[in-house]
């Protein structure tokens, strides 16, 4: 919607991203309006798990994964456009990779509440956006919009999973709190570098191949990582 709102609004397209304020207002309306209920104190004062490892292959893969989609963000459009397309196609690329990202960010938790083996699903998608990365790294004119379609169902799914690990790998309220809280923190501060990298990247290689090789490889090791995120036996949960 911000094209033909920039359009409308002269073309200006500080304008045009202007808009996205008028939700945003609304949404804080709506926050101030909820009730505010004072919770229990809590007695145990433990910082966050930073010598846990696995806490720290949960903030690895969200890592991992925000790092991908910032990047994409930041560089799809320019990487189909360098491959020849016209940049109304290349945001049609991206537009699909971001539209079909609302359902598999809903679809994906389901199935792993439904079917289980959720590390399965993490390690499944992961190869699914390495395969998808290939493609756009070798051969952009195969399918772009399928391929970022496929690209976003991954990626957007993985988002949502990653956001629920913490409460299969903590078991009480304050311990899922902390592992969320260092997931996060640790997640974003490193993944905020991930679109400066590709665009230094870039300018090093003088095209976008070597940098989508490299995104493709952080999609692979994100599949190891969910294969090392299987569930816990019960006599290993019950060490921890």
């Amino acid at each position: 919607l911000t094209a033909p709102a920039t359009t409308v609004l002269d073309d200006r397209w500080t304008a045009g991203l202007a808009i996205w304020a008028i939700p945003a207002l609304f949404a804080l309306l709506l926050w101030w309006r909820l009730p505010s209920q004072p919770e229990a104190a809590v007695e145990s004062r433990e910082g966050l798990p930073w010598r846990e490892p696995r806490a720290w292959l949960v903030s690895i893969y969200f890592a991992l994964q925000a790092g991908l989609f910032y990047a994409l963000a930041t560089w799809l459009v320019a990487r189909y456009h360098e491959a020849g397309y016209s940049l109304l196609q290349s945001n049609t690329f991206f537009s699909g990779f971001m539209l079909i990202g609302l359902p598999s960010s809903f679809i994906m938790p389901w199935l792993a509440q439904r079917f289980g083996n959720r590390h399965l699903l993490m390690a499944g998608s992961g190869l699914l956006a390495a395969f998808c990365l290939l493609s756009i790294a070798y051969w952009p004119q195969a399918q772009p919009l399928l391929v970022c379609m496929l690209l976003g169902t991954a990626l957007n799914g993985t988002f949502s999973l990653a956001l629920i690990l913490p409460m299969y790998e903590a078991s009480t309220p304050l311990g899922v709190s902390r592992l969320t809280a260092m997931m996060l923190c640790t997640g974003y501060c490193l993944a905020c570098l991930s679109p400066v990298l590709t665009g230094l990247a870039r300018d090093m290689a003088g095209h976008y191949r070597w940098p989508f090789l490299v995104l493709a490889g952080m999609s692979f090791t994100m599949t190891l990582l969910a294969l090392k995120l299987a569930p816990r036996r019960p006599a290993d949960a019950a060490k921890s």
